[in-house]
């Protein structure tokens, strides 16, 4: 599970931006906890490599009761979040439509062969529509991993991450390849290379947790060295 930045995202892109995906309380009404939170709870190190399972271990007697009881979701951003990050980004691009690599492995894409989604009784969702244009998706595989090539506008991105299929495109890029996304499967923070007049536009934006990363930076879980 563990990689550098480049084994995610191209190099050679001027600058990287991490962003943080929240942790949450959902049975209390509270969708987002920022790392920022945890690590000044748990007396942790701040900073761009660390990981969320050292941060969330408190150093010493813990300063009352854990700020969350979901964790980061891992390979995918919720709906709201994606449409912020891809909104941003849609203003340092002059294309409209973006390509996108979606991880072959997700369950909801394959119904009625997968089990992971199990549709209302009176209805697939357009599921079998959808099985069937999945097998005729060309695929292509960069690093390790199996993806779909497909095509969206910006606006529908978020769409994907919201019922029935749940799902974050693993790879984003426009034509112009003036920026390009990576959520990794089994990543909980999700890697921009880009400008660095974008970058800098995904750091100032309070509605995100982004940090600056370098292109050699491990963001698994043994490049946390801070926090061992």
């Amino acid at each position: 599970m563990g990689s550098p930045v480049t084994m995610v995202v191209p190099s050679g892109y001027p600058a990287y931006v991490r962003v943080l995906h929240p942790a949450s309380r959902p049975m209390e009404h509270i969708p987002s906890v920022t790392w920022r939170e945890v690590t000044d709870w748990s007396r942790r190190t701040y900073h761009p490599a660390m990981q969320f399972r050292r941060i969330s271990v408190p150093r010493g007697p813990a300063q009352g009761p854990a700020l969350f009881t979901e964790p980061p979701r891992e390979g995918n951003l919720d709906p709201q979040m994606c449409g912020v990050l891809y909104g941003l980004l849609a203003s340092w691009t002059t294309n409209t439509n973006i390509w996108l690599g979606i991880w072959a492995g997700w369950g909801s894409l394959h119904y009625p062969h997968s089990m992971s989604f199990i549709p209302k009784p009176d209805t697939d969702c357009g599921l079998t529509d959808l099985a069937a244009r999945v097998d005729q998706a060309p695929l292509f595989e960069h690093p390790h991993r199996q993806y779909l090539l497909a095509g969206a506008p910006v606006p529908a991105i978020p769409e994907l991450c919201r019922f029935p299929l749940r799902i974050t495109p693993s790879l984003a890029w426009p034509d112009d390849h003036s920026w390009c996304v990576a959520t990794e499967v089994d990543f909980d923070s999700t890697v921009v290379a880009a400008t660095e007049e974008c970058a800098a536009a995904l750091l100032a934006d309070d509605r995100l947790e982004a940090l600056r990363v370098q292109p050699d930076d491990r963001l698994d879980f043994g490049g946390d060295v801070l926090n061992d």
